[in-house]
């Protein structure tokens, strides 16, 4: 406890002379005895164990690395459907004026055949400059002098 307490209390670099010592101590007995450190079953364990967790940490960021580059993947898929996706409404709404310029057109038409097929029957029947009278009982647009021609021979 007492040796805790002083811990706890320390400045920065209190403890460098006393414990430089113990360091440079347990460095070279590491350093001279590395054989038989090794064969050491605590230490064989745990190097196995740090194997084995490198190994998993390597597998784990393969999967993540994969991962990654699917996930960017579909970051620029989505990106491209995204603008495909504002093409194709950009062409459908030129298309669709396109359509509607071409309907009123094909109207257009109908409609001024329609009024020079009126002409037409029109001036068949008043003549070209379409002045037919009130007045002319029924007739065709001929020239009508008022007598009754029914018995003339033709």
């Amino acid at each position: 406890q007492v040796l805790a307490c002083q811990i706890e209390k320390a400045n920065a670099y209190q403890f460098d002379k006393a414990f430089g010592k113990t360091i440079s101590n347990l460095m070279h007995y590491n350093n001279t005895h590395r054989q038989s450190l090794g064969t050491d079953p605590k230490t064989s364990q745990l190097t196995a164990e740090i194997e084995t967790i490198k190994k998993t940490m390597d597998c784990n960021l393969e999967v993540l690395m994969r991962r990654g580059n699917a996930l960017e993947e579909l970051v620029e898929f989505s990106d491209d459907l995204m603008i495909e996706g504002q093409v194709f409404n950009k062409r459908s709404t030129q298309l669709k004026r396109v359509m509607r310029t071409k309907v009123m057109r094909y109207k257009l038409i109908l409609l001024g055949f329609v009024l020079l097929l009126i002409y037409l029957m029109l001036a068949k029947m008043c003549g070209f400059n379409l002045s037919c009278n009130a007045n002319d009982n029924g007739n065709t647009g001929y020239y009508y002098n008022g007598e009754n021609n029914q018995n003339d021979d033709y």
